[in-house]
């Protein structure tokens, strides 16, 4: 036996319709509980998993209790430094903001992270890599088997140069996993590209299941000095 009580309001900046309005940890809270029945159905309303597309920005000032609370609902250690996200617990990358937005209050700790297989899509792509440069310690990024085409590589190459700014901190990534995606050799040569004009520190490119064959890859790391495993 069900019940219902009245609607409650949860805004971004938390403030108005009373108390209950607990802003965006209400709403991550919502969103990583309900589950769409006859109901929404009835009322023509959208599935849950299909947040808006500006949520990872509205999620980019959630606080580290609300965002280690995120986390740990999605059975990743905080305090961990190894985060790894799957298409269960991670459905359509919707909330790469939250991950994003957590990763920089544990940048200190976290030391490798993975999103295999979660949809993430250029855009998200994007919204994440612009990070790297607040995130020093982290060595080792998986980004496989998801949706990313060439506009991510330029993503990769942006995140990876310093563009001739010598006190900007130094982006740490050694690995980079970008197998089962939609990349091309052009794409992948954009990265390796933007290494040329600092220190490279990426050592190792992973593209395998892209349309880059073992040869173009031999030939990308004889040219780039980093190994580019097809």
């Amino acid at each position: 036996m069900g019940g219902t009580t009245d609607p409650q309001v949860h805004t971004r900046s938390g403030q108005d319709f009373g108390q209950g309005n607990l802003g965006l940890r209400g709403m991550v809270s919502f969103f990583s509980s309900h589950r769409c029945s006859q109901i929404c159905e009835t009322l023509g309303l959208p599935l849950a998993r299909t947040l808006p597309d500006d949520w990872g920005t509205q999620a980019a000032s959630i606080s580290m209790p609300d965002a280690d609370q995120w986390l740990k609902q999605r059975r990743v250690d905080p305090v961990s430094s190894r985060w790894s996200f799957s298409s269960a617990t991670l459905p359509g990358c919707r909330d790469v903001g939250i991950v994003v937005s957590a990763a920089e209050h544990h940048k200190d700790t976290l030391r490798e992270l993975s999103l295999c297989g979660c949809g993430m899509g250029d855009r998200q792509a994007d919204q994440l890599l612009s990070t790297l440069r607040k995130l020093p310690g982290l060595g080792y990024l998986n980004l496989a088997s998801n949706k990313l085409a060439d506009t991510a590589c330029t993503a990769v190459a942006r995140a990876l140069q310093h563009n001739g700014d010598q006190a900007a901190v130094p982006v740490q990534l050694h690995t980079l996993d970008l197998s089962g995606n939609a990349l091309t050799a052009a794409g992948v040569g954009v990265i390796l590209d933007s290494l040329a004009v600092q220190l490279p520190r990426l050592r190792l490119l992973l593209v395998a299941g892209n349309a880059v064959s073992a040869d173009v890859a031999e030939r990308l790391s004889q040219s780039s000095g980093v190994l580019v495993v097809a």
